[in-house]
């Protein structure tokens, strides 16, 4: 199965920031910013959760907020996901 985002219900902050909302049922993952691939405004980045060390997740995230937030690779973030924004898509085998 994959697991996938609506990377719209993820909030980005940095290491350590405590959340101003703390939804109910929100996940918090402290991860690691892999790669990060500056596509202008856009940025791909690749993040590899700390308690997931195994796993990767990708998302496009603005250019500004990683300014912002003063991050690059290998630096720390925290994703705060909302429940409803993971699907789980099987995986189709050919």
């Amino acid at each position: 199965m994959t697991w996938v985002l609506n990377g719209e219900q993820v909030d980005v902050m940095a290491d350590g920031e405590e959340p101003s909302l703390a939804s109910p049922g929100h996940t918090r993952l402290r991860c690691q910013l892999l790669e990060v691939l500056s596509l202008g405004e856009i940025s791909l980045c690749t993040l590899r959760p700390e308690a997931l060390p195994s796993q990767t997740i990708t998302l496009n995230l603005t250019s500004r907020l990683l300014r912002r937030l003063q991050v690059g690779s290998g630096a720390w973030v925290q994703l705060q996901i909302a429940p409803e924004a993971l699907h789980i898509m099987p995986v189709r085998t050919k």
